[in-house]
């Protein structure tokens, strides 16, 4: 009976990491480490085609400024950044949003 319990554990626990993980929250801290304003910061899940909405909306986030972050629903940890400054240059990249809980602008 024993081997048939230990059989059925590793059964049930295969089957339930074939499912995909529950969506989870996590905040993020977008935190202006460069000498510039940044002007717009859009993230979203690398699989998307397009970029979510500006996280910045009508402000700004000044020189040594932190902008804090909530996202739902995150079932891939793999987010695109990209950042805009004040003088049009934009820079993109690419952060897991589930290992680090901030992303610093240089």
């Amino acid at each position: 009976m024993t081997r048939l319990a230990a059989f059925a554990s590793a059964l049930t626990l295969a089957a339930l990491s074939a499912f995909p993980a529950a969506a989870q929250t996590y905040s993020v801290r977008f935190q202006n480490s460069s000498g510039a304003t940044v002007y717009r910061i859009y993230s979203s899940p690398t699989h998307n085609s397009s970029w979510e909405q500006d996280l910045l909306g009508a402000s700004v986030l000044y020189p040594g400024q932190g902008l804090d972050v909530i996202i739902h629903n995150v079932a891939n940890c793999h987010y695109d950044v990209l950042i805009e400054w004040e003088t049009g240059y934009q820079q993109t990249d690419t952060f897991d949003l589930c290992a680090y809980n901030q992303y610093t602008i240089h």
